[in-house]
């Protein structure tokens, strides 16, 4: 199976110069300031092959709910994970054959999300398979709107367009708050399974966050490899074939 998610990242401790060690025994995760805005970029997205499967998983607690937010985006939103300003986790993915058409247009129901709180929120779709397929949990509850789009058998576009985290690829609509964890797959993971969604949790509670501990825990059958934000500035996608993350301004260390 051909390595599917973001890799780990590497962070840069204070005083210790070029020195990169793994920032994962970190718990609180990176904070991003919208008004700057902080956010990285990745020239050409994610080393991963088209498909018409995939999950997310997310961790993050926002400074403010009043507005829209990306966790990521691609350029011209062929690909975008967002909070919306009508408090619903959105994530949109356009077909790879006709750009600017919708494959996968997925909402949560409106949640009374507040600021200054944890959020774990897990996606997964199939649109070979369809609705059915679609799922959207946050913090263990299922929270799938069907007020949304699946197209059947449309392969899905996920690479080829450059990549914005903490914004769009160009810094535009800004994340405000912090993030402890974003990790992309093109492997479907069923979290309408409790035991799967507790692989995740667990991990969260245990404040486990070795990059390595997830190769064999996160995704059932499933390749970890994940792009991790650090309380430390780190912009190293190691081992992804593609150019390292390029820091825009400085996310700085999640003090939640």
């Amino acid at each position: 199976m051909p390595r599917q998610f973001y890799r780990p990242f590497y962070g840069f401790v204070p005083n210790l110069g070029a020195k990169q060690v793994p920032f994962g025994f970190q718990a609180n995760g990176v904070h991003f300031n919208d008004t700057v805005p902080d956010y990285y970029t990745l020239a050409g997205g994610l080393n991963v092959t088209n498909g018409k499967a995939g999950s997310v998983i997310c961790r993050f607690n926002t400074d403010a709910i009043d507005k829209q937010q990306y966790f990521f985006r691609t350029a011209s939103n062929r690909m975008g994970f967002e909070l919306t300003t009508t408090e619903r986790i959105h994530f949109s993915c356009d077909q790879s054959a006709s750009p600017g058409t919708l494959g996968a247009n997925m909402n949560s129901l409106v949640a009374s999300f507040a600021a200054d709180t944890w959020y774990t929120v897990l996606i997964a779709w199939d649109v070979a398979v369809g609705v059915s397929a679609a799922r959207m949990y946050v913090n263990g509850v299922d929270r799938y709107s069907t007020t949304g789009e699946i197209a059947v058998d449309a392969t899905l576009r996920y690479t080829g367009d450059n990549l914005g985290v903490g914004a769009t690829d160009a810094g535009g609509t800004p994340y405000d708050g912090c993030l402890q964890a974003l990790a992309f797959s093109t492997t479907y993971v069923d979290w309408s399974d409790k035991a799967n969604r507790n692989l995740v949790h667990n991990e969260f509670n245990n404040l486990l966050l070795e990059p390595g501990v997830y190769g064999t825990n996160w995704i059932p059958g499933g390749d970890c490899e994940m792009l991790w934000v650090s309380p430390y500035t780190s912009y190293t996608n190691t081992g992804s074939g593609l150019d390292s993350f390029t820091e825009v301004s400085a996310p700085d260390e999640c003090s939640k």
